[in-house]
């Protein structure tokens, strides 16, 4: 049904997106029909209409198959392979450490996150200039710096130790971490207050 609308009807003009005369008719035609069944069942529901007898078709379905061997003999040859690129020599990273890298991808990935949903969300973006885009995203990945670099420092000092942290979970005080994200570290210290006090001789 839409192929004949389609053809018979031309289109306003070539860059038009959207549903086509045919699938719009289509998308009608199922609300109407959709919206008359309802009305149908409303009217039965309240003995306006007549009762209708379920209707039973019976249908015979028959199933053909047959083995496509080349096809599966060369499944079973990539099966369990995946293939990784770089641009590091194989002196500078080894097979082994190429696939460690891979991965801790989702520790950059972590960054990213917080670029898009985190602390250091950017966006929504107000500025129309793209100077201050940029100076605001450099900001933002200077801060992203101290982050890590503050996660880094604690859980190695942590590892070194063989400690944990406690007391940055708000209503398990004495739940532990050993590796604490910067939010919940900066969290910690919510309740205190930096006083300067300047003295001029």
């Amino acid at each position: 049904m839409r192929q004949p609308i389609d053809n018979h009807l031309v289109s306003p003009h070539g860059n038009r997106k959207g549903f086509s005369y045919g699938e719009l008719a289509v998308l009608l035609l199922t609300y109407i029909v959709s919206e008359a069944d309802l009305a149908n069942l409303l009217l039965r529901k309240m003995g306006m209409l007549p009762s209708q007898k379920p209707r039973r078709n019976n249908a015979t379905l028959i199933l053909s198959y047959a083995r496509r061997s080349q096809e599966i003999e060369s499944f079973h040859t990539l099966a369990g392979w995946r293939l990784y690129a770089t641009n590091a020599t194989s002196e500078r990273l080894s097979l082994t450490e190429a696939m460690k890298a891979y991965k801790e991808q989702w520790q950059p990935e972590m960054g990213f996150h917080r670029f898009k949903k985190g602390r250091l969300s950017a966006l929504p973006i107000y500025f129309r200039d793209e100077e201050k885009i940029r100076g605001l995203m450099f900001l933002l990945t200077i801060a992203l710096r101290v982050f890590t670099l503050m996660e880094f420092v604690v859980r190695r000092q942590l590892h070194q130790s063989q400690s944990s942290l406690a007391g940055l979970y708000q209503g398990n005080p004495r739940r532990t971490t050993k590796r604490p994200t910067a939010e919940k570290m900066l969290k910690a210290f919510n309740n205190i207050t930096l006083y300067l006090h300047l003295r001029w001789v």
